[in-house]
This record gives structure tokens, C-alpha cells and sequence, in this order.
């Protein structure tokens, strides 16, 4: 359900793709931004953007990056990389657990959009 729920919001945004969408059982979902690298996406999300410094969010009582994040080359899904087209192109890679919530998607998706738009 998790996981589902963070594919339709990732779904929703301007410059953000979802691989695999016949995973939809799965707490795992693949993503890229447009014309932002997955190691540059993944560091500012998991050193929290210093939105304490914006009004963006407050991310003074949450982590803005509440589960997992993984980058996946190109090399360690060589046919799915060439069926899709990407390539040499890194993907993130959020785990969803059974810990978490809707309100943390919602934290995550809305610190990504800020990601997207710098």
C-alpha cells in the first residue's frame, strides 16, 4: 500500500520517472529526476536539503528522508537498462517498510519537489 501510494505521488510530479510499475505490490520503487544525477538527488535528501534554514518545511521533528535510499547503476540491471533505454543512467531506489506512514511519503515527495526545482 506504502508503496503504491509514494509510485502515484512520484507519478504526479513534474521531472520525476518510476521504473518498474508492475511492482506494485512491492515497497520498492525506482525513480530518476530529469537532469539531476541520482548520487546529487540522494545526498541532499538524505542531508536534509538545510530546509531547517527555509520555510519550505519544517523538518525541525522529521528526518526528510524516512526510509531507505539506494542508487542503482545501469550495470546491476544490464536487460532492464537496455529494454528501457537508460542506459549508463543511475536510478534511486526508496525502500518502504512496514514502519512507516502516509504523512512520511507526503514529507519525502514534497522535500523531492524542492530537489527538482534547484
Amino acid at each position: 500500500l506504502l508503496g503504491g501510494l509514494l509510485r502515484q505521488r512520484l507519478r504526479a510530479m513534474e521531472g520525476v520517472h518510476v521504473y518498474h510499475e508492475n511492482s506494485c505490490a512491492c515497497g520498492i520503487v525506482t525513480f530518476s529526476v530529469e537532469d539531476v544525477d541520482a548520487t546529487t538527488t540522494k545526498e541532499k535528501l538524505q542531508n536534509g536539503l538545510q530546509l531547517h534554514h527555509e520555510q519550505d518545511l519544517d523538518s525541525t521533528e522529521h528526518p526528510l528522508c524516512c526510509f531507505h535510499l539506494s542508487i542503482v547503476p545501469a550495470t546491476s540491471t544490464p536487460l532492464d537498462s537496455s529494454r528501457t533505454g537508460l542506459r549508463e543512467r543511475r536510478l534511486l531506489r526508496a525502500s518502504v517498510s512496514y514502519f512507516n506512514t502516509g504523512d512520511e511519503i507526503e514529507l519525502f515527495c514534497k522535500a523531492l519537489e524542492i530537489v527538482c526545482k534547484k
